[in-house]
Formats: structure tokens, C-alpha cells, sequence
């Protein structure tokens, strides 16, 4: 496309400042790129349709969103995360994260298990459903949910239903369940669809 740059990023971070479009796929560029996307992009893209991010490997919120419209879809490679005191508010729209997703390039995820992540204090709120689940790349059983920090719970609160269904560790390396809601932890789900 004229005047428009394509990439499927090794890691996405939404943060303030950040330069780069949004992605269009996990295949349309180069894998080992990394990129950063300012969240007044985001929020002015939801403002006119449902956006998906893609990363070939991981996805961080490092910065707030907040959205009157629109539904926001993540699919990473490996994993997602929400950092401390960071808020995503989708008053117009759900949210649907898939981490460890099938349609990742291999040539752009790093070794290392899967794990969607809500750190002390972040929160999600929708007005429609919030689906969390783990994707099968390559084969591998894992996509574990963790909701809070070691220090604090987080919040999601949906105006639709609430699904969480991750896949453990198939090893002994981790005492992490396939979800865990850690304590101070609150979800609140408002509906079922």
C-alpha cells in the first residue's frame, strides 16, 4: 500500500510516544522488528472499527487506553501483558486475547512458555464480553492467566461474560495453574453474552 508501512512486530508495545502503526497480520512484513504504537492511535482507530493487534511474540500495555467504541482483539505469538497501574476501558466493545496463537511466524517467537498477565493494580473493563485463551503454536500445551501481581490483585469488569481458559505447564517448572486469580484480585461480569 502507497504511504502506509506493514509489519507483523516481533514484540508490540502500546506505550505513549510510540511511532509505528498499527499491524495488519503476523505475515506482512518483517518478524524482527519490534514495534510501538502511541494508545491515541489505538483509541482513535477503535473510535471507528474493531482493531486487532499482532505480535509474533509478546504484547505489553504500558500505557492506558480507554475507548467509547470498538472491540480491541490481541493475538501474540507468546504472550501478553497489562503492566502495573495500567488500565484498558472498552465502554463500546469487548476484549479477546489469545496468547501462544497458532498464526505466529516461527521465525519470530522467542523460546519460552505462553502467559497472559494482569500486574498489580492494571484492570480491564468492557462493556461487552472478555474471552482470555491459549492458542497452540507449534503443538505445545501452554498459555497459562494470570490475573494480579505479586504484591496486588487487578480488576476486570465486563459487561458481558467472562471466560479465562488457559493451558498449564506440562513440567515442573512452574507452581502457576492454567488460571490463577491472585489475591486482591476482582472480576466482575455484569452479563452473559
Amino acid at each position: 500500500q502507497v504511504g502506509r508501512r506493514l509489519l507483523d512486530p516481533h514484540d508490540l508495545t502500546v506505550s505513549a510516544g510510540g511511532s509505528d502503526p498499527i499491524p495488519l497480520g503476523f505475515n506482512d512484513g518483517g518478524a524482527a522488528s519490534d514495534a510501538t504504537i502511541d494508545p491515541l492511535n489505538l483509541q482513535s482507530q477503535l473510535g471507528t472499527s474493531d482493531v486487532t493487534l499482532y505480535a509474533n511474540n509478546d504484547i505489553t500495555f504500558a500505557s492506558s487506553v480507554s475507548a467509547a467504541s470498538g472491540s480491541l482483539i490481541l493475538r501474540a505469538g507468546r504472550s501478553i501483558t497489562v503492566n502495573s497501574g495500567v488500565s484498558i476501558s472498552l465502554t463500546g466493545g469487548s476484549f479477546t486475547a489469545t496468547v501462544n496463537d497458532s498464526g505466529a511466524s516461527g521465525a519470530g517467537r522467542d523460546p519460552g512458555f505462553a502467559q497472559f498477565r494482569m500486574l498489580d493494580g492494571s484492570s480491564i473493563t468492557t462493556s461487552g464480553a472478555m474471552t482470555v485463551s491459549a492458542g497452540n503454536f507449534d503443538n505445545t500445551q501452554t498459555g497459562e492467566i494470570v490475573i494480579g501481581g505479586l504484591t496486588g490483585g487487578a480488576t476486570i469488569q465486563a459487561g458481558g461474560g467472562i471466560s479465562l481458559a488457559g493451558r498449564f505447564r506440562n513440567d515442573t517448572t512452574s507452581s502457576i495453574a492454567a488460571v490463577e486469580i491472585r489475591q486482591g484480585s476482582v472480576l466482575t461480569a455484569t452479563g452473559n453474552s
